[in-house]
């Protein structure tokens, strides 16, 4: 519409600036039939300009046509990203890496030593009874037994080192024992991680240092067992140098194999009852033996392992043995 009217009054225009110079031009000649015959040809030129402008200007399809078209852009749709396929090797490492780099130790006060191998400790806001894995200390305040060698002694060290002393936590397996204690490693300072070497078990966790310097003997109770094969080997060493409760010469180890000399002088097993009627399971064998069996001690302390019952045995894949 714009461009036929702009094409009107070009031609109007034009037409008009036609007129003015000739009918000036006639005027001056006064040549009047000339000056009429002149003004009618451009009547006419006008009307047909007009005529043809009308014909010739483009339809308003063809206007619409000459703007300039939207590029319509199809929307992408978002690409399903494929699932990326799990390297379960790979995984196992990283969990194993982060387990080894972390620690989830429970960080304690100790409030109360009750003796060698128990304490009272307060974190998350409770009291709690600790039981020592992995260790026992000779009795002193059981109520059915008197106190027992090198017991005071490991008493007093436990206090000495620990009273009102920031300490702590690791679990192993089990949570409590049967008289609600919580069962627990009680390191001296926060291990470097999960996973600490035995360099670090042996200077930094309380529970081997009594093995250690001889306060206490080694002894496993599954499947609390995490360390033991550490314990049993500082056991073997305090012993060997007479430490503290094996320097009297009259303690047998819980753990221990005992030897005795028949008439023939070869060594022989003796059934012994030291761990109160508890089962002996062989870890290599996968066998138990009942107290009294004729191989109830020809297991090393290596690989024993005790049960209160025999179901108990049972329930941890042991198979009971022939004799």
């Amino acid at each position: 519409m714009f461009r036929f009217l702009a094409s009107i009054f070009s031609i109007s225009f034009i037409s008009l600036i036609v007129f003015c110079i000739l009918a000036i031009k006639n005027r001056k000649n006064d040549k009047k039939e000339r000056y009429i015959k002149n003004c009618k040809i451009l009547i006419v030129v006008f009307i047909t300009s007009f005529i043809g402008c009308g014909f010739f200007t483009p339809s308003d399809t063809v206007k619409n046509n000459d703007k300039p078209t939207e590029v319509k852009t199809k929307k992408e749709k978002p690409k399903k990203e494929k699932p990326k396929k799990v390297n379960v090797k790979k995984e196992k490492l990283k969990k194993k890496e982060e387990s080894e780099t972390t620690n989830t130790f429970d960080e304690a006060r100790v409030i109360r030593v009750v003796d060698g191998d128990t304490i009272h400790v307060f974190f998350n806001g409770q009291k709690y009874k600790i039981r020592m894995i992995g260790v026992d200390t000779p009795e002193t305040v059981h109520p059915n037994k008197p106190v027992e060698f090198y017991g005071k002694e490991a008493s007093n060290f436990t206090k000495k080192s620990l009273s009102n002393k920031t300490v702590y936590l690791q679990k192993d397996v089990s949570e409590t024992d049967r008289y609600g204690r919580l069962l627990r490693y009680v390191w001296l300072s926060r291990p470097s991680s999960n996973e600490p070497d035995e360099n670090e078990i042996v200077d930094k966790m309380y529970n081997a240092i009594l093995v250690k310097q001889g306060y206490a003997q080694a002894y496993t109770y599954q499947p609390d067992s995490k360390y033991s094969h550490i314990f049993t080997r500082l056991q073997h060493n305090a012993r060997e140098n007479n430490l503290g409760l094996w320097s009297s010469g009259n303690v047998e180890p819980k753990q221990d194999e005992q030897l005795t000399s028949n008439a023939s002088g070869k060594s022989e097993y003796t059934a012994d009852t030291t761990e109160n009627g508890k089962i002996k399971g062989n870890i290599k064998s996968k066998k138990y033996h009942i107290p009294g069996s004729r191989s109830y001690n020809k297991i090393s302390e290596e690989n024993v392992i005790y049960f209160n019952t025999e179901q108990e045995a049972i329930d941890a894949g042991y198979v009971r043995a022939k004799r």
